[in-house]
């Protein structure tokens, strides 16, 4: 009887120790809390285009979902990088648009209002031309003009040649090949 009762504890000792571990391990694969401090100053695309009138910068916009596994990756692992926080807060203004949102949106004279019922907000259907993908980033250049979507998860070290490539406008005089051939992180 008493090695029973000493089995039973041996196994809620071992499952404690599991669960605390495992725990743990979960804890260390996520950003800490208030990663949003010091982070990417994200902004709506009506209040990204309002700053651009004053001080004219490239818009980089993050299209995601609420259930984007992909979405959530790239929030959690690419845009808390340093240097990809710095670059866009430094050259860009940064956009997080859910594309399945209900908000009203303005653009080059255009409103674009989710109508009952549409899962897709027709803004995200305009800029994407109809491609849905998530995550994808759509590129505004510095008057607001659209630019490029670039679908797909991308790492600190995708992005950041990306980032670098339109905020300094090399795209005007070199293509991304030969300005990857020089490029310098």
């Amino acid at each position: 009887m008493k090695a029973n009762r000493t089995m039973k504890r041996l196994r809620s000792l071992v499952f404690g120790m599991v669960t605390l571990a495992t725990l743990l391990v979960a804890m260390g694969n996520t950003p800490a809390q208030g990663a949003e401090k010091g982070g990417v100053k994200w902004m709506t695309i009506d209040q990204a285009l309002q700053a651009q009138k004053k001080a004219p910068r490239p818009i980089m916009m993050d299209l995601y979902t609420d259930w984007c596994t992909w979405c959530k990756r790239m929030d959690a692992y690419t845009f808390i990088n340093k240097k990809v926080v710095k670059y866009l807060n430094e050259h860009y203004y940064a956009v997080k648009f859910n594309a399945e949102g209900k908000e009203k949106v303005t653009y080059n004279g255009s409103i674009f209002e989710p109508k009952k019922g549409e899962r897709t907000h027709p803004f995200a259907l305009g800029v994407t031309k109809n491609q849905l993908s998530y995550p994808t980033l759509i590129f505004f250049d510095k008057e607001g003009n659209l630019f490029q979507p670039l679908p797909g998860y991308k790492t600190p070290a995708q992005l950041l040649p990306i980032l670098k490539f339109i905020g300094s406008e090399a795209y005007k005089t070199e293509s991304m090949e030969d300005f990857m051939k020089h490029y310098e992180e």
